[in-house]
């Protein structure tokens, strides 16, 4: 369902570039529309080779998502497409959904909805590399400008306030997974204390 929703944002806002920020992501500075954007484009988040069998999941994800865009069986290593918070080109979501209709015959929902594992960010990374071949007015980068911690071991305070220390200085928003299993009192406290940019 969630993934499903994200392609559908191209339906209802009017806008070139869509932003999506799940709930366990903060923002702790200030964002504008041209954060998205660099001086050729939109940003698309890539990192090479960053998916292999230590990440079964995500090797399925890169399976399904070459089956709904009509292309052949790879091997990994894959790159990593999955970022928090995903940029997409609204154009780009509009030919993807395009592309899965043609390649298999079905209206784009069912053909999402038929698959058990899907990511979103994936099925939208490899058709910009894969199907469009690189994309004039997106361009490659491995910063999500997000702080992410992804494990799932809890966080002490004192563990989250020093890893919210280390946000770098062209972030803007943290992410602590509730997956994590971190009390919501120790991360609303340790994000409290996210310095701001430096001068």
């Amino acid at each position: 369902m969630q993934q499903i929703v994200k392609l559908m944002t191209v339906e209802i806002l009017d806008a070139d570039i869509i932003v999506s920020i799940d709930s366990d992501v903060v923002l702790v500075r200030a964002i504008r529309a041209d954060t998205f954007l660099t001086g050729a484009g939109i940003r698309f988040y890539c990192k090479e080779e960053a998916i292999d069998d230590r990440l079964p999941r995500h090797v399925i994800y890169h399976n399904v998502a070459r089956s709904l865009l009509g292309l052949p069986p790879a091997q990994p290593p894959f790159p990593d497409y999955i970022h928090m918070p995903s940029v997409w080109d609204r154009s780009t979501v509009l030919a993807l959904r395009e592309r899965i209709q043609h390649v298999t015959g079905r209206h784009w929902i069912d053909a999402v909805a038929s698959r058990l594992h899907v990511s979103e960010c994936i099925l939208y990374g490899i058709f910009v590399d894969e199907v469009l071949g690189g994309s004039e007015g997106i361009v490659r980068t491995d910063s999500m400008l997000c702080h992410n911690y992804y494990e799932t071991e809890p966080l002490s305070l004192e563990a989250a306030c020093e890893f919210v220390s280390r946000i770098s200085n062209e972030d803007f928003a943290i992410m602590i997974s509730a997956k994590s299993r971190t009390p919501l009192d120790i991360r609303r406290t340790a994000l409290s204390k996210a310095p701001s940019r430096e001068a």
